[in-house]
């Protein structure tokens, strides 16, 4: 077993910069408890980090190298986790 079965390839870091990206802006899709709520722009923000993750995640888990696979559920459970706290978030501020 070589090093190489452990470092993932760009498929893998590239879920892995997209669940950096997630945990940068996800915050700015949340709205305060007392705020406005949720605006267009912020909506359209959670839609297309949400899409981007499922691709670049559902194309690692398809590759099947070890550390992609890793990676990509890494970036996966983070990002669920996100956009969990997003829609309980909002949740809130609508009800």
């Amino acid at each position: 077993m070589t090093i190489s079965t452990f470092i993932p390839s760009w498929r893998g870091c590239l879920a892995l910069a997209v669940g950096l990206v997630d945990g940068f802006l996800a915050p700015l899709v949340i709205p305060a408890y007392d705020g406005p709520g949720v605006s267009v722009p912020q909506f359209c923000l959670a839609i297309f980090l949400a899409v981007s993750t499922m691709l670049v995640c559902s194309f690692c888990f398809r590759k099947r190298h070890g550390a992609d696979v890793v990676a990509a559920a890494f970036t996966a459970a983070f990002a669920a986790w996100i956009f969990y706290e997003v829609i309980v978030r909002v949740h809130r501020v609508v009800a």
